[in-house]
């Protein structure tokens, strides 16, 4: 049974999760309704994604400001997941104006609200070594070419901290690949379907970190409950290096 609800007169709510069909806000948005909060999805369309979760629904486009505000309102919390991801180097005006200015104004709706932010953000905002040696929060970027996504995810962080700066109540958080439940379209699962199929086969040197979309719901609703306020917080499980795909390939059949 759906029992999504409208988001009507903006009733007062726990928390409001954006991006709440991708695959870390649906995540973030079941465990939160599994722990008996109030929660608002802020969506495009609803779909499938939010069949049978008592939720209330609110439709805005990251480009809204007035629809963001209204979505924001009344909320205690807000965990901003959407954004546009796109791997190459196409796009870059398109994501900046998702990653960005969306994050910009979710960011400025949430302060004059008067609620804590928690903006999801991306490991590959946090900058590269020279010498392939592990990263942190505190490696600076720049040693690398970079996408426009991975500039544009920096970017964002950068207008959430000049909201901080106004008074907003936010922490930043930088998950490493997600893999998981609840991948609707698929996003990051695409890669494990395409390994499992023979295809991807392409192995270049280097390695990843993967980590369970599960847990990274978990570090975001402990960093919105405890995280101090500008903090940044990686989350990473497990590190795979591509040849280990063909393996993963193999056990898929």
């Amino acid at each position: 049974m759906n029992s999504t609800e409208p988001a009507g007169s903006r009733a007062a709510v726990d928390c409001v999760v954006t991006g709440a069909t991708g695959l870390v806000g649906n995540n973030v948005l079941r465990l939160l309704v599994r722990r008996g909060k109030r929660v608002r999805a802020v969506v495009r369309s609803a779909g499938r994604a939010l069949a049978g979760l008592h939720v209330q629904v609110a439709t805005a486009a990251l480009a809204d400001e007035r629809a963001l505000q209204e979505a924001i309102d009344g909320a205690s919390a807000v965990v901003h997941s959407a954004a546009l991801v796109h791997c190459g180097w196409r796009h870059r005006d398109e994501m900046r104006a998702a990653n960005v200015e969306g994050a910009r104004l979710v960011a400025r709706a949430a302060r004059r609200a008067g609620a804590r932010l928690v903006h999801v953000s991306s490991v590959d905002a946090i900058g590269l070594t020279r010498d392939g040696s592990p990263a942190d929060e505190e490696t600076a970027p720049g040693v690398m070419p970079e996408c426009p996504y991975v500039v544009t995810k920096r970017e964002a962080e950068r207008a959430v901290l000049d909201e901080i700066g106004r008074g907003l109540d936010a922490v930043i958080v930088n998950p490493v690949y997600m893999i998981g439940p609840w991948d609707w379209k698929p996003s990051s699962g695409r890669m494990l379907l395409e390994v499992g199929a023979g295809k991807g086969l392409f192995a270049p040197p280097g390695a990843n970190d993967f980590v369970d979309v599960r847990d990274v719901a978990e570090g975001i609703l402990a960093a919105l409950e405890r995280g101090r306020t500008t903090a940044r917080g990686a989350t990473p499980r497990g590190c795979i290096r591509p040849a280990t795909r063909a393996k993963i390939r193999q056990a898929s059949r």
